[in-house]
């Protein structure tokens, strides 16, 4: 079994494959590495079924996924989180995505973000 691209050092379908799948993700950071992983797969779906409702009409996941065409998502770091545990309901998750926009020797690029997460309908 291969390990989740989250870097929680667990394979995949330990980790973000259920949360990806449909399951409920626990915490706010397991919903931020469960986007992150979404985004190495492909899996645009699942970005956009865990955007806020609030915004989740402005998502265009084809816009995401026209964007998304060649970036390699290297690795996920969590930086810092506070609140967004299994009895929160919101929570902030800052986190370091690297990433290669193009070939493979271009530089990698950081994408480094404090994100805010609520639980919708018990949901994060």
């Amino acid at each position: 079994m291969a390990l989740c691209p989250c870097g929680s050092g667990t394979e995949f379908d330990a980790c973000c494959g259920p949360i990806i799948g449909g399951a409920p993700a626990p915490t706010a950071e397991a919903l931020m590495r469960s986007r992150f992983t979404a985004y190495t797969r492909g899996e645009y779906g699942h970005i956009d079924r865990t955007h806020a409702a609030a915004i989740r009409g402005e998502h265009d996941q084809a816009e995401t996924e026209a964007a998304s065409k060649g970036v390699t998502w290297v690795d996920l770091t969590i930086v810092d989180t506070d609140k967004g545990g299994v009895d929160d309901d919101t929570g902030m998750v800052e986190f370091r995505a690297r990433f290669r926009q193009g070939a493979p020797t271009t530089p990698l690029l950081t994408h480094h973000e404090k994100s805010v997460f609520r639980r919708e309908d018990g949901n994060w």
